[in-house]
């Protein structure tokens, strides 16, 4: 029964806990990578939704989420201005 496994992803993800379980990083993977038959996982993945990208964000901890998501901003900023 896959439905409890992912219950505990999103517990987790809820927590604000930094580290994920070596067995719940595997859980992840699997259901990104063979999402099962009719999930919602299977249907984005079906409408091509690169699903991997989930995953890098599920393994950096807040903090890397917030610089990586800084970045972006300066990117965009820098982006703006060169377009003025």
């Amino acid at each position: 029964m896959i439905e409890p496994q992912v219950a505990s992803i999103a517990a987790l993800c809820q927590s604000g806990l930094t580290t994920m379980s070596n067995s719940l990083r595997d859980l992840a993977v699997e259901l990104v990578t063979n999402p099962p038959p009719g999930s919602k996982l299977a249907e984005a993945k079906e409408y091509g939704v690169d699903l991997t990208l989930l995953l890098d964000n599920l393994f950096k901890s807040p903090t890397e989420r917030i610089r990586e998501l800084d970045r972006a901003q300066r990117f965009l900023d820098e982006l703006r201005s060169a377009f003025k």
